[in-house]
Protein backbone atom coordinates (compact mmCIF):
# COMPACT_ATOMS: atom_id res chain seq x y z
CA UNK A 1 0.00 0.00 0.00
CA UNK A 2 2.73 2.41 0.82
CA UNK A 3 4.44 2.00 -2.65
CA UNK A 4 1.84 3.26 -4.83
CA UNK A 5 2.24 6.81 -3.50
CA UNK A 6 5.19 9.10 -4.72
CA UNK A 7 5.35 10.46 -1.00
CA UNK A 8 3.42 10.58 2.21
CA UNK A 9 3.83 14.14 3.85
CA UNK A 10 2.83 13.64 7.82
CA UNK A 11 1.72 16.82 9.02
CA UNK A 12 2.46 18.19 12.82
CA UNK A 13 -0.69 20.10 12.77
CA UNK A 14 -0.99 21.72 15.68
CA UNK A 15 2.92 22.89 14.88
CA UNK A 16 1.88 24.51 11.57
CA UNK A 17 -1.15 26.35 12.38
CA UNK A 18 0.43 28.02 14.85
CA UNK A 19 2.70 29.57 12.02
CA UNK A 20 0.00 30.38 10.00
CA UNK A 21 -0.35 34.65 10.47
CA UNK A 22 -4.32 34.76 9.60
CA UNK A 23 -5.47 32.47 12.73
CA UNK A 24 -3.63 34.21 15.04
CA UNK A 25 -6.71 34.86 17.72
CA UNK A 26 -8.54 31.74 16.39
CA UNK A 27 -9.79 29.00 18.54
CA UNK A 28 -8.15 25.64 17.37
CA UNK A 29 -11.58 24.32 15.76
CA UNK A 30 -11.27 27.07 13.16
CA UNK A 31 -7.36 26.84 12.63
CA UNK A 32 -7.85 22.93 12.05
CA UNK A 33 -10.50 24.00 9.75
CA UNK A 34 -8.51 26.49 7.80
CA UNK A 35 -5.48 24.11 7.28
CA UNK A 36 -7.75 21.16 6.63
CA UNK A 37 -9.21 23.57 3.93
CA UNK A 38 -6.05 24.99 2.70
CA UNK A 39 -4.65 21.51 1.98
CA UNK A 40 -7.90 20.31 0.43
CA UNK A 41 -8.05 23.61 -1.70
CA UNK A 42 -4.47 22.59 -2.72
CA UNK A 43 -4.66 19.09 -3.66
CA UNK A 44 -7.67 20.15 -6.15
CA UNK A 45 -5.58 22.53 -7.53
CA UNK A 46 -2.97 19.44 -8.94
CA UNK A 47 -0.34 20.16 -5.48
CA UNK A 48 0.50 16.96 -3.71
CA UNK A 49 -0.86 14.84 -6.36
CA UNK A 50 -0.01 10.93 -5.70
CA UNK A 51 0.66 12.10 -2.52
CA UNK A 52 -0.31 10.85 1.07
CA UNK A 53 -1.50 13.70 3.15
CA UNK A 54 -2.02 13.21 7.05
CA UNK A 55 -2.28 15.45 9.33
CA UNK A 56 -1.78 14.72 12.77
CA UNK A 57 -3.38 16.31 16.13
CA UNK A 58 -2.44 16.10 19.64
CA UNK A 59 -5.88 15.07 21.60
CA UNK A 60 -3.90 16.40 24.78
CA UNK A 61 -3.69 19.92 23.55
CA UNK A 62 -7.11 20.67 22.53
CA UNK A 63 -8.97 21.03 26.20
CA UNK A 64 -12.39 21.00 24.24
CA UNK A 65 -11.80 18.40 21.81
CA UNK A 66 -13.76 15.06 23.30
CA UNK A 67 -11.84 11.31 22.11
CA UNK A 68 -14.30 8.60 20.63
CA UNK A 69 -15.46 6.43 23.18
CA UNK A 70 -12.67 4.00 22.27
CA UNK A 71 -8.99 4.13 23.12
CA UNK A 72 -7.75 4.01 19.79
CA UNK A 73 -6.67 7.47 17.92
CA UNK A 74 -9.56 8.40 15.82
CA UNK A 75 -8.75 8.73 11.82
CA UNK A 76 -11.32 10.65 9.19
CA UNK A 77 -10.64 10.68 5.67
CA UNK A 78 -12.03 13.77 3.45
CA UNK A 79 -10.99 14.41 -0.08
CA UNK A 80 -7.69 12.43 0.26
CA UNK A 81 -6.64 14.03 3.34
CA UNK A 82 -6.34 12.20 6.73
CA UNK A 83 -6.72 13.44 9.95
CA UNK A 84 -5.72 12.03 12.95
CA UNK A 85 -6.12 13.05 16.51
CA UNK A 86 -3.82 11.21 18.35
CA UNK A 87 -2.00 10.61 22.22
CA UNK A 88 1.33 12.54 21.17
CA UNK A 89 1.22 13.67 17.14
CA UNK A 90 5.45 13.78 17.71
CA UNK A 91 5.49 10.08 18.73
CA UNK A 92 3.30 8.93 15.74
CA UNK A 93 4.88 10.69 13.55
CA UNK A 94 8.42 9.07 14.57
CA UNK A 95 6.66 5.35 14.82
CA UNK A 96 5.33 5.89 11.51
CA UNK A 97 8.84 6.94 10.00
CA UNK A 98 10.93 4.67 12.05
CA UNK A 99 8.70 1.41 11.33
CA UNK A 100 8.85 1.93 7.71
CA UNK A 101 10.29 -0.34 5.03
CA UNK A 102 10.39 2.84 3.28
CA UNK A 103 11.07 6.07 5.26
CA UNK A 104 12.36 8.04 2.51
CA UNK A 105 8.56 8.21 1.03
CA UNK A 106 8.09 10.89 3.84
CA UNK A 107 8.59 14.47 4.16
CA UNK A 108 7.75 14.86 7.86
CA UNK A 109 6.11 18.62 8.08
CA UNK A 110 7.06 20.51 11.62
CA UNK A 111 9.28 23.19 13.42
CA UNK A 112 10.05 20.68 16.32
CA UNK A 113 13.33 20.28 16.10
CA UNK A 114 13.68 17.07 17.94
CA UNK A 115 11.33 15.55 15.30
CA UNK A 116 13.50 16.78 12.88
CA UNK A 117 16.60 14.99 13.66
CA UNK A 118 14.81 12.17 14.51
CA UNK A 119 13.13 11.38 11.03
CA UNK A 120 16.58 12.75 9.28
CA UNK A 121 17.84 9.73 10.60
CA UNK A 122 15.88 7.43 8.99
CA UNK A 123 15.90 9.04 5.56
CA UNK A 124 12.80 11.25 5.71
CA UNK A 125 12.99 14.59 4.34
CA UNK A 126 11.82 17.67 6.51
CA UNK A 127 9.97 20.84 5.69
CA UNK A 128 9.80 23.64 7.53
CA UNK A 129 5.70 24.52 8.34
CA UNK A 130 6.50 28.03 6.88
CA UNK A 131 7.83 26.32 3.39
CA UNK A 132 4.82 23.77 3.09
CA UNK A 133 2.28 26.71 3.18
CA UNK A 134 4.20 28.75 0.93
CA UNK A 135 4.46 25.89 -1.61
CA UNK A 136 1.00 24.91 -1.06
CA UNK A 137 0.16 28.62 -1.22
CA UNK A 138 -1.99 30.18 -4.60
CA UNK A 139 -0.01 32.02 -6.26
CA UNK A 140 -0.74 35.56 -6.76
CA UNK A 141 -0.91 36.76 -10.68
CA UNK A 142 -1.57 40.68 -12.11
CA UNK A 143 -1.87 41.79 -15.40
CA UNK A 144 -0.36 44.93 -16.94
CA UNK A 145 -2.00 46.11 -20.03
CA UNK A 146 -0.59 48.99 -22.01
CA UNK A 147 -2.10 50.03 -25.56
CA UNK A 148 1.25 51.78 -26.21
CA UNK A 149 2.13 50.46 -29.64
CA UNK A 150 5.24 49.13 -30.10
CA UNK A 151 7.54 46.98 -33.03
CA UNK A 152 8.85 43.54 -33.08
CA UNK A 153 12.62 44.10 -32.65
CA UNK A 154 10.77 46.07 -28.87
CA UNK A 155 8.33 43.02 -27.94
CA UNK A 156 11.16 40.45 -28.34
CA UNK A 157 13.80 42.94 -25.75
CA UNK A 158 10.97 43.14 -23.29
CA UNK A 159 10.39 39.45 -23.06
CA UNK A 160 14.19 38.89 -23.16
CA UNK A 161 14.87 41.95 -19.99
CA UNK A 162 11.82 40.23 -17.85
CA UNK A 163 12.42 36.37 -18.68
CA UNK A 164 15.43 36.78 -16.96
CA UNK A 165 13.76 37.34 -13.74
CA UNK A 166 11.70 34.15 -12.44
CA UNK A 167 9.27 35.32 -11.56
CA UNK A 168 8.10 37.26 -14.38
CA UNK A 169 5.68 35.45 -17.40
CA UNK A 170 6.01 38.02 -19.86
CA UNK A 171 3.90 38.01 -23.01
CA UNK A 172 4.60 41.09 -25.37
CA UNK A 173 3.13 40.28 -28.95
CA UNK A 174 2.46 42.54 -31.52
CA UNK A 175 -1.27 41.60 -32.43
CA UNK A 176 -4.10 44.11 -34.40
CA UNK A 177 -3.96 46.40 -31.46
CA UNK A 178 -0.91 46.55 -30.42
CA UNK A 179 -1.07 45.53 -26.52
CA UNK A 180 1.50 44.50 -24.65
CA UNK A 181 0.65 42.34 -21.51
CA UNK A 182 3.39 41.07 -19.11
CA UNK A 183 1.75 38.84 -16.47
CA UNK A 184 3.79 39.28 -12.68
CA UNK A 185 3.65 35.95 -11.22
CA UNK A 186 3.99 35.44 -7.41
CA UNK A 187 4.68 39.28 -6.33
CA UNK A 188 4.95 38.97 -2.69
Amino acid sequence: MVAKFTNIYLIDGYNVINCIEPLAGKNLAEKRTYLENFITNARRNGLLKNCRVIIMYDCSIDKSFTRPSSKQDETSKLYGLEVRYVSSADETIKKLVSNSDHPKQFIVVTNDNGIKMFVRHYGAKVMSAEEFISKLKPKQTKVFTSNEKIDSKTAEKINKELKENEKIEVKATIENIKKVSIIFKDLE
